[in-house]
């Protein structure tokens, strides 16, 4: 179990690893910088979780609540939504034992859960990955593991969303995405002419349609930037700068935006590249439905060339999976934390989340506001969730 859960482990924050780059003391191009402190989001229907779980993901959906995913690494995982900020409703637990989580992306319908399963070990030792979606956040689409597979990030695009990852048995992975226009049924397109053995580790949609890829490929792993269409030709991209970390994008109604080490860069046809911001640490690029930020220092965009700073959620020690703009504006970043065990050797962790107010920049009003007040987690019935 010990191993299992190693395992898991390192696929949950695999995404974070593979975009990880050196620090940088530049900020942000406009220097300015609107949130600078985040309070703790105390006694949250998530506090009963305890040690060895966390919270995977926050989305928007399309009326404008939150929802929020967590629970125990290993268990079954459980939803929380919120129209206001105070009062959250819980969903019943949902279909996801022995699921790694990998993140809560927001689809064109509402918010997908997705992640990997780890079976065997050492030369033995296979992938699966898992997709459930949701048009409300508390009713889930159940999802068969697809084995020799794994998923790394997923992508919303004008309609349809996209995720990367890899098909085939370690080490010998072939790149690959996978498209659904409706969260039910996927296509898969396998990337062999990017190269091989590898995966994809993100994946984005122009403005015109076609897709930027980023794959790890080859002996060496070396990162490589590819832009086609579905079913069509991939041409290979010129990196936009000289850092050899994995990259992350992430689209913007008018292009996309691609993290690499602590620089970030935007691109409207995928062929021209200009340089936006930089950022401390960068970690993760997170695509919103309400705009893009990075963590752990985040940074706000609406359309992926203007930013702003807004400071840095919690400490060196807390993972933050995922921020959401609640519905009077403030923001709120979710995750998981670690510290230090007293009796053991080793660290603990378990979920956190912090509050900030409303930033006042990029055109948005300032919301001042006290500490966000919760209430216990309504239990809705619901029916059980369909086989998929």
């Amino acid at each position: 179990m010990s191993r299992l859960r190693s395992s898991l482990v390192a696929i949950a924050s695999c995404v974070v690893l593979l975009v990880a780059g050196p620090a940088s003391g530049v900020v942000s191009q406009d220097e300015s910088t609107s949130v600078t402190h985040w309070a703790p989001f105390e006694n949250g229907p998530w506090s009963s979780i305890g040690n060895g779980g966390g919270l995977f993901g926050t989305v928007v959906l399309e009326d404008g609540s939150v929802v929020v995913v967590g629970g125990p690494l290993l268990g079954e995982l459980t939803s929380w939504t919120t129209s206001d900020g105070i009062s959250w409703t819980a969903s019943d637990p949902l279909d996801t034992a022995g699921l790694g989580p990998q993140g809560v992306a927001p689809t064109p319908w509402g918010a997908a859960l997705f992640g990997n399963t780890v079976a065997g070990f050492g030369s033995k030792q296979g992938y699966a990955s898992v997709v459930l979606d949701s048009s409300d956040g508390l009713e889930w689409s159940s999802s068969k593991p697809v084995k020799k597979s794994v998923i790394i990030q997923g992508s919303s695009g004008a309609d349809a969303m996209y995720w990367a990852g890899g098909v085939g048995k370690q080490p010998k992975l072939v790149p690959a995405i996978w498209r659904s226009s409706d969260g039910q049924t996927y296509e898969r397109l396998l990337l062999e002419a990017v190269g091989k053995p590898g995966y994809a580790t993100s994946v984005a949609e122009l403005p015109n349609g076609e897709l930027l890829v980023v794959a790890k490929t080859g002996k060496r792993g070396k990162p490589r930037l590819h832009r086609g269409t579905w079913g069509g030709e991939w041409e290979p991209v010129h990196w936009p700068t000289k850092s050899t970390g994995l990259g992350n994008l992430a689209s913007t109604p008018d292009g996309v935006v691609l993290g690499m080490g602590a620089s970030l860069w935007f691109t409207a046809d995928g062929a021209e590249w200009e340089a936006v911001s930089e950022v401390k640490n960068l970690g993760r690029l997170l695509q919103t439905r309400d705009g893009l930020y990075t963590v752990p220092r985040v940074q706000m965009s609406f359309d992926g060339t203007d930013w702003c700073a807004l400071g840095r959620p919690g400490s060196a020690r807390d993972s933050i999976t995922g921020i959401s703009r609640l519905p009077d504006g403030r923001l709120l970043a979710v995750g998981w934390g670690t510290t230090k065990a007293k009796k053991n050797r080793g660290s603990n962790f378990g979920p956190v989340a912090f509050v900030a107010d409303s930033p006042s920049c990029l055109g948005l009003e300032s919301i001042a506001s006290e500490d966000l007040k919760t209430e216990a987690p309504t239990e809705v019935p619901t029916e059980a969730l369909p086989d998929s």
